[in-house]
C-alpha cells in the first residue's frame, strides 16, 4: 500500500486508502491473509517529515485457538507513525531507541505503508481467536472435533500430576 506524498498540497491533508488485496501474512500464529484494508489517514508536515494518524479497517482471515478452523474477522484500530526521507534514520541521529513507528519515503515522496499496516492488524486480533465465542475446541482424548460431534470419552483428571493439588482447596 504506497501513499504518494507529492499529492499532498496542503495541511493537515486528509486522504483514504484501500487495497482489496489478499496478501498471506507469515510469522505470526494465528493470521494466515489480511485483505480489504482501508486507511483513512490525516497528515501533517514538519520539515521533511509527515505526521500520520488514522485509523485502519481490514478483513484478516485467522485460525481459531481451540479448533484451528480458518475463518474471518473484520479488526479495526487507530494507528499513528512518522515518515522520514529514506537514509535518513532520525532514530539513530537524536539516540532514540524504539524507531518502530517510522516509514521510509523514496525520491519520489513515495512511502511503502504494507509493513506498518501490517504490524497494526497484527496487534489488533485478539490474543486468542476464536471461530464462535462458544467453540468447544477438540476433544484431549480422542482428538475429535467437538463442535462436529459430542464424543463419549471420559477425561480422567485423577491421573493427572496436578491431581494432588486438588486436595488443597
Amino acid at each position: 500500500m504506497i501513499l504518494d506524498l507529492k499529492h499532498c498540497e496542503a495541511f493537515p491533508y486528509q486522504t483514504e486508502i484501500t487495497d482489496e488485496t489478499a496478501r498471506t501474512v507469515t510469522g505470526t500464529a494465528n493470521i494466515r491473509v489480511i485483505k480489504n484494508l482501508k486507511l483513512k489517514l490525516n497528515v501533517q508536515q514538519a520539515d521533511d517529515e509527515y505526521f500520520c494518524q488514522g485509523r485502519i479497517e481490514a478483513t484478516a482471515e485467522l485460525e481459531c485457538a481451540r479448533c484451528t478452523k480458518l475463518f474471518e474477522q473484520q479488526l479495526a484500530t487507530d494507528i499513528d507513525f512518522i515518515i522520514a526521507p529514506e537514509g535518513r534514520n532520525r532514530a539513530k541521529e537524536e539516540n532514540i531507541i524504539d524507531d518502530e513507528d517510522y516509514v521510509y519515503y523514496d525520491n519520489d515522496l513515495r512511502a511503502d505503508l504494507w509493513e506498518i499496516l501490517r504490524q497494526a492488524v497484527i496487534l489488533a486480533v485478539s490474543m486468542k481467536p476464536l471461530c464462535v465465542e462458544n467453540c468447544r475446541g477438540f476433544c484431549p482424548v480422542c482428538g475429535g472435533d467437538r463442535n462436529k460431534k459430542q464424543c463419549n470419552c471420559h477425561n480422567d483428571n485423577s491421573k493427572s500430576q496436578f491431581a494432588e493439588l486438588r486436595n488443597l482447596l
